[in-house]
């Protein structure tokens, strides 16, 4: 699971979004804002408020999710020489010893550099 910094704004607005959606409801007492009775969107780039998002992120780990077309194509390649799946200059399947470019949108989860096992990504949660 990714960590988010807060303090980079691409993670901030990441978390922030993650937070608001995670509320339906609106404000609640669980929410990080609600003990300082302000939306964090009235504070937002504040110390108090990265600070806030910060512990409600290290709190809430991301959960990463594939959808029911990547579980489709994992199935497909989940023969004994699937090995893993890397993004690096777009995203390739690494099948024995040869590798496969695949539609760079799928498993939009995975950075650049970061690799995952094919067995490892059929166990995450299929989205609905």
């Amino acid at each position: 699971m990714k960590k988010y910094d807060c303090l980079k704004t691409q993670d901030c607005i990441h978390e922030y979004h993650r937070v608001c959606t995670s509320y339906p409801a609106g404000c609640e007492s669980s929410c990080p804002f609600f003990e300082i009775d302000v939306c964090g969107l009235d504070m937002f780039g504040s110390e108090d408020m990265i600070a806030l998002l910060q512990k409600w992120s290290d709190e809430h780990p991301e959960k990463h999710t594939i959808t029911k077309e990547e579980k489709a194509f994992l199935e497909a390649f989940k023969i004994p020489h699937s090995k893993y799946i890397k993004r690096d200059s777009g995203l390739w399947l690494h099948h024995g010893d040869a590798e496969m470019e695949i539609q760079r949108s799928m498993f939009p989860f995975i950075e650049e550099g970061e690799a995952w096992g094919v067995h490892d990504l059929l166990k995450l949660e299929v989205e609905e």
